[in-house]
């Protein structure tokens, strides 16, 4: 990467903390070579992990998304296929 120094010599060779390439950057305090890096990195050393309790079978496990209700995939299925069959069935009009 060749940079022209005439322009701002305040320019400085980085090497990226997250992937180790290396870039160019004026400000002294940068770590990361872009947003995605930096982003990247973050959500490594801060894994997100919360206890939930399957809402099919009741078994508690560790969810990695905040919007996780089952504790797999099988559980979600089982769940959707149920609440689709009940919304086909006629309403019974006993009133």
């Amino acid at each position: 990467m060749k940079i022209d120094v005439s322009i701002n010599r305040n320019i400085k060779i980085k090497h990226c903390e997250g992937c180790g390439l290396s870039f160019a950057s004026s400000r002294w305090d940068v770590r990361y070579c872009s947003v995605a890096c930096k982003q990247r990195a973050y959500r490594a050393r801060h894994p997100f992990q919360i206890a939930r309790r399957c809402a099919c079978c009741g078994v508690r496990f560790m969810a990695t998304r905040r919007s996780t209700r089952y504790c797999c995939n099988a559980h979600r299925q089982k769940v959707y296929r149920e609440q689709k069959k009940l919304a086909a069935l006629p309403e019974t009009g006993l009133e």
